[in-house]
Parts: C-alpha cells; sequence; structure tokens
C-alpha cells in the first residue's frame, strides 16, 4: 500500500511538472510557440529562470491585437522543452512586435530589435522582422523559458502580436520557402484574375459588378503584397505601420466591392440602398475595430441568401465558394483566409463568365428578332397589294400623264432606296425618316390624286431615333384618315420635358363615326403598331412611352423617349 502511494505521487508530480511545460520541440520540427504570459511593467529580473511567473495573466489576443490593458513597457513569456534529438542549432523567428523588443534564453539575453525606451523620443523602432540564432552553449535537454521585453510607445493604441516560432537553421528556411511560393502563387492568381476581369470588362462585358470584382481582388492583393514587402524588405515598423493604416482605409472599400458585386450581378433591389449599407458597416467596421472578415462573410452570406430565396441564376455557386471561404479562414489560420478566398474567386469567376454567356444568348435573341424585324420593315413596303395598287396607278397615269408617271416612278425609288439603307440599322438620323416620310407622301399624292404636307416645329434632323417608326405613323394616318378627303397635313413635333425628349406627330384626317369605337382597337391591333414597339424596345427598353388617339379636328401620336 505504501508503494502505492509512492507511486501515484510519482505521476502525480510528473504530471504536475509536465502540465507546465507549454511547448515542446521535436527533431527537426518547427514549432509555434503557445503558452504565453503577459505582465505590465519592467524589471530585467524578470527574464531569470528562477523567477516565477505563473501569477501573469495570460495574453489575450484578437487575430494579431494583444487585447491585455497596457501602456509602455510589458513582457511575454513562455518556455519550450527541448529533447535530446532536437539539439541542433535553432533558430528564434518573431515579427510584428511593437515598436522595440528584447529577447532572453533562461535571462541570457539574445538579440534585440529596435531599442527599448521610457518614451517616444528614448525609443527606437525595430524592424518587421526579426531571425536570431540561439547559441549552441544554452541548448541543452529540458525545459528553457523565452522571454521577450516590449516597449510600444510609438503605437499605443496598435500592439501587434506576430506568434513567435523556434526551429532548426534548415526547417525555417524550408518555411520561408513554403510562405514565398504559397504567398507568390496567390498572388499570381490574384493578379491574372484581376487581369483576366479587366480583358473581360473591355471585350464582352461593360458591367458593373466586373468592377466590383476587380475592385474587390485588387484590395486582397493589396494586403498580400504589404505582407511580403514588410517581410523580404525587412521594412521598419514605423514605415509598416504607415502602410497599414493605409490599407486599412482602403479595406473599407472591401466590403462595398464584395455586396456591390452580388447586388448587382444578381440584381438584389434597392441597389442603392444596399451599396450604402455596405459602405456604413465597412466605415463602422474599420472605426470600432470589429473582426472584419466575419462581418463581410456575414453581409455577402445574407445577400447570396436572398438571391437563393428569389430564385437568382448560379446564386447557389456564390453560396458554395463563401462556405469555402469561410471553412479555410476558421480551419486554417495562417494561409486559410487567401486560400478559401480562391475557391470564392473561383466561384465568382465561373458566375461572371456564364451570367456574360446568358446575357450574350439573349442578345443574340435580340439580334435575330431585330433581323425578323428589317426583314418585316422591308416586306410591308413592297409587299404585293402595295406595289399592284402603285403599279395600276402608275398605270393609269401614263395614259393621262406620261411625265407625271415618271415622277412617280422615281419618288418610288427614292422611297425603296432609303429603305435599303437603313433598314440594318438600331438608329437613324431624322432627316433620312423625314426623307421617307415625304417620299411616302408624293408617292400617295400620286395614288390618290390629293394633296399631302409634312411640317416640322423644332426638328434638327441630327435626333437619333428608330428607323421608319413615324414613317409607319404617317402610312397608318394616310390610311385610316383620309379615305375621302383629298389634302392632308402632318405635323412633327420635338419638345424637351423633365429630361426626356417628347415626339408628337399630329394629322387632321377624319375618321367616320361608325369607325370611331374601333379605330384606336384596330390600330392598336395592327402590324404597323407592333413593329413600333417592338423598335423602341429594342433601343430604349423599358424607357419609351407611346400614346394616340383622336383629338380636335385630327389624330395625334405622342412618343416619350429618354434624353440620353
Amino acid at each position: 500500500m505504501k508503494h502505492l502511494w509512492s507511486i501515484c505521487l510519482l505521476f502525480f508530480v510528473m504530471g504536475k511538472a509536465q502540465s507546465q511545460v507549454a511547448n515542446v520541440l521535436q527533431t527537426k520540427q518547427l514549432l509555434w510557440l503557445a503558452g504565453w504570459k503577459f505582465h505590465v511593467g519592467d524589471s530585467l529580473h524578470w527574464s531569470q529562470p528562477a523567477y516565477q511567473y505563473q501569477h501573469w495573466e495570460h495574453l489575450q489576443l484578437n487575430k494579431r491585437l494583444i487585447l491585455n490593458k497596457h501602456t509602455g513597457t510589458f513582457w511575454l513569456k513562455t518556455n519550450v522543452q527541448l529533447t535530446g534529438q532536437s539539439l541542433e542549432s535553432l533558430v528564434f523567428h518573431y515579427y510584428l512586435f511593437n515598436a522595440a523588443c528584447e529577447i532572453y534564453w533562461d535571462g541570457a539575453y539574445i538579440d534585440r530589435n529596435g531599442t527599448i525606451g521610457t518614451d517616444v523620443q528614448s525609443e527606437k523602432t525595430g524592424n518587421y522582422t526579426g531571425m536570431f540564432p540561439i547559441p549552441t552553449t544554452l541548448l541543452t535537454p529540458g525545459t528553457h523559458e523565452i522571454s521577450i521585453r516590449v516597449s510600444n510607445y510609438h503605437f499605443p493604441n496598435r500592439s501587434l502580436f506576430g506568434r513567435p516560432n523556434i526551429g532548426t537553421t534548415l526547417r525555417m528556411q524550408q518555411k520561408n520557402n513554403q510562405w514565398v511560393l504559397e504567398h507568390t502563387l496567390i498572388t499570381t492568381v490574384l493578379g491574372l484574375t484581376i487581369l483576366f476581369c479587366v480583358l473581360l470588362f473591355f471585350g464582352l462585358a461593360k458591367n458593373l459588378s466586373l468592377l466590383c470584382f476587380i475592385g474587390f481582388c485588387v484590395v486582397q492583393m493589396l494586403e498580400l503584397l504589404l505582407k511580403f514587402y514588410g517581410v523580404y524588405q525587412n521594412i521598419n515598423i514605423g514605415l509598416y505601420n504607415t502602410l497599414l493604416d493605409i490599407l486599412q482605409l482602403i479595406k473599407i472599400l472591401d466590403g462595398f466591392f464584395l455586396v456591390g458585386y452580388l447586388v448587382l450581378e444578381f440584381q438584389i433591389n434597392p441597389l442603392k440602398y444596399w451599396l450604402s449599407g455596405a459602405l456604413l458597416i465597412s466605415v463602422f467596421n474599420h472605426w470600432w475595430a470589429f473582426d472584419h472578415f466575419s462581418i463581410l462573410w456575414l453581409m455577402a452570406g445574407i445577400i447570396v441568401t436572398m438571391a437563393i430565396v428569389q430564385k437568382k441564376y448560379l446564386a447557389f455557386v456564390i453560396l458554395i465558394g463563401l462556405i469555402g471561404w469561410g471553412f479555410f479562414a476558421y480551419g486554417y489560420p495562417v494561409w486559410g483566409y487567401f486560400w478559401g478566398l480562391v475557391i470564392l474567386m473561383a466561384s465568382m469567376i465561373v458566375v461572371s463568365i456564364l451570367q456574360i454567356y446568358r446575357r450574350a444568348q439573349q442578345q443574340h435573341q435580340i439580334e435575330l428578332r431585330t433581323s425578323r424585324l428589317e426583314n418585316q420593315l422591308l416586306k410591308k413596303n413592297i409587299q404585293p397589294h402595295f406595289l399592284m395598287n402603285s403599279l395600276i396607278s402608275l398605270q393609269q397615269i401614263i395614259h393621262e400623264d406620261p411625265f407625271k408617271a415618271e415622277d412617280m416612278i422615281n419618288e418610288l425609288a427614292s422611297e425603296f432606296q432609303v429603305f435599303s439603307r437603313v433598314a440594318e440599322k438600331k438608329l437613324i438620323a431624322m432627316k433620312d425618316e423625314l426623307k421617307l416620310c415625304r417620299a411616302h407622301l408624293r408617292i400617295m399624292e400620286y395614288r390618290k390624286g390629293a394633296s399631302f404636307v409634312l411640317e416640322t416645329i423644332n426638328i434638327t434632323g441630327e435626333e437619333r431615333i428608330p428607323p421608319a417608326i413615324f414613317h409607319t405613323l404617317v402610312e397608318n394616318g394616310i390610311t385610316h384618315g383620309y379615305g375621302l378627303k383629298n389634302q392632308g397635313r402632318f405635323v412633327l413635333e420635338k419638345s424637351l420635358h423633365k429630361k426626356q425628349i417628347v415626339y408628337r406627330l399630329y394629322n387632321d384626317g377624319e375618321i367616320s363615326p361608325n369607325q370611331k369605337a374601333t379605330q384606336k382597337q384596330l390600330i392598336g391591333s395592327g402590324t404597323g403598331i407592333k413593329y413600333i414597339q417592338a423598335r423602341l424596345n429594342e433601343s430604349y427598353g423599358k424607357k419609351w412611352q407611346m400614346n394616340y388617339g383622336e383629338v380636335d379636328e385630327g389624330w395625334e401620336t405622342k412618343i416619350v423617349l429618354p434624353s440620353k
């Protein structure tokens, strides 16, 4: 029984001793040091192995930011156990200790970065990173204490902690090579993505969502380049902090660009409120130093969820990218954020390309429909009954007045010539439209033995409109309003109203009382009006209006178009 208690006591003591060892370095291992203790104040006695520091508070971090309250000088301590197989030449590496620090191993001074001071004047800032060999005379099997003395009078509101690591010279070099490789790879992916999207924007699709995507990638790339520049140029920590302040201001646009891409790509309305909200949240997040990634991820997740609920095309692809981004960012703290970012960007590229392809298909369908409209336009104006009636009228005129017949032939040729020139265009000059209208009026004068006149008000002739829309209205006006009259007057007037262009076409035609009830419905269902509506949709989308109906002593049609 006595021996049993002795064995239990031995295991308890061994377990107690083992629990106090924060880090154990194995053979050829790169060890990220943990278990740091924190204490405000300054005494070189604190670096000694005999000093009991268990009462110190644990180091509290928000990513790299030290949360423990302090001003001026403070100390950090942890320990590491070396085994017999790990006694090769070791290197201690750290970065981001603002603004100056000293390293101690079992109370022995190793090296410093900058100069510890008691105020801003006496403190000299060090460089972004430091890598110092530990003397082989200090490397013995057992537990060793690592102490870091830090002063930070230059940057009291930003005490950053780059988690120190220790390892063999070879393993440290391998880690640096791996870091360079990963950094170069991700930076290259970001750069190629930006280049691809720029070419895509100027080559195929000039839409704002692509610009937001480019802006988002640029901000991420700037963050990577700052890290690379800080490490490999080993810049002064003061310069690094200045560049970091600039980057933090730029990162305010981070959330704006990502939200902007999502709401513009999936057309989540109201757009301006989403964009304004994203910018405000990014500013507040910067001001109060919240977890930038969590806020950014949450905003993007809400928008993508709304897009899925609204059954937006390909929204689930972005959701997969966001899940991958969050998984890697929280699961792999070192490079997980950027590898997850690559997954997100891949999903955004896939969505952008497929959306552009879809829009191209829609545009192709519009072009096919436009081609059919052009053919319909030509057929409508050279249809058999039109030619037949014109030829019959021409046959009668030839016997009665050969010179008049020759003029009619010239007018027919003039009208067909203008049609052949403008039929394939989306917009034409008003002067060409007026040529069509006047040529058609002269032909109808020969056919009906009537007299028609077209007047214009505030028309310069340089206005751009879809082809043959007023020509079609003039033709309808003659067909439906001048069955008995042998004189006709058409007036085309342009005016500006609230950043819109208003065209008013009036004619003094008469509609018989028996036809008044059904005339508007008959005209609205005709081929001519459908052609005009299709042409306006093609050129202006939904930004146009057309109204027509009877007015005093005639008929009037109003077409309202955007000024730009």
